[in-house]
């Protein structure tokens, strides 16, 4: 099985997880960070949302959620969700970067 095959897996071993604990933030912003890969955008800014919505200082959450908006042509919402990013984790050398 090529790699890319199975990076479509991915979603699916989240999901068992978020079954077995919906409260985890961490769960779904990574699930959010899957779905960036795989170029499923606006599913990536719904889990990203969700894992907010569980854990408002989760910095990846707007890390993730900013390179979907950024892929999507939104920069204005990628640009605060990079910056929100940093301000909660300033060591984020990816956010930094991000937002150039």
């Amino acid at each position: 099985m090529t790699f890319q095959r199975m990076k479509r897996t991915y979603p699916t071993d989240y999901n068992h997880a978020l079954r077995l604990n919906a409260k985890s933030s961490k769960t779904y912003s990574n699930r959010g960070a899957v779905y960036n890969d795989l170029k499923e955008y606006l599913k990536a800014i719904n889990d990203c949302n969700k894992a907010i919505n569980l854990d408002p200082k989760l910095s990846g959450a707007y890390f993730h959620r900013g390179l979907a908006y950024a892929k999507l042509g939104n920069p204005q919402k990628a640009l605060a969700d990079y910056n929100k990013a940093i301000n909660l984790n300033p060591y984020d050398a990816d956010a930094y970067l991000q937002r150039g």
